[in-house]
Formats: structure tokens, sequence, C-alpha cells
């Protein structure tokens, strides 16, 4: 069985414990968008199709069925 041959510090000890970040993710990570100025994640495209100022997506258009 594996034995430490040394003592960990508790500095050593807590520092161990905080990287895993279980405090930290409970704050979600949200910004403002440029053109709408509606919260989303980052590197995600807003609901209009826009990505970093510049239109990505267009929206489809519906189809005329009162022509027919």
């Amino acid at each position: 069985m594996a034995v430490p041959k040394r003592k960990k510090t508790k500095s050593r000890r807590n520092m161990r414990r905080g990287s895993n970040g279980s405090y930290a993710m409970d704050i979600a990570n949200v910004v403002t968008d440029k053109t709408t100025g509606e919260f989303k994640l980052p590197h995600h495209i807003s609901l209009d199709g826009y990505y970093n100022g510049k239109l990505v997506i267009e929206k489809k258009k519906k189809k005329d069925t009162s022509a027919e």
C-alpha cells in the first residue's frame, strides 16, 4: 500500500482541494451581445444569428401557402 513519506502541509492540502472549482462553478459566465444587448454565453451565436457583431445565420423565410 502506498504511504506518503512526508506529511502534506495544510496549505498544500487546501490548494489541492480548491483547484477542483466546486465553489466557483455556481456562477454562470454571461456576457452581453454587441448588436442586440441581450445576455448570451461567450463564443456562442445569439438568438438572431449574430456572432462577434456579424450576421452568421440568416433567418429562414416562411413558405407562402396562401397562393395555392
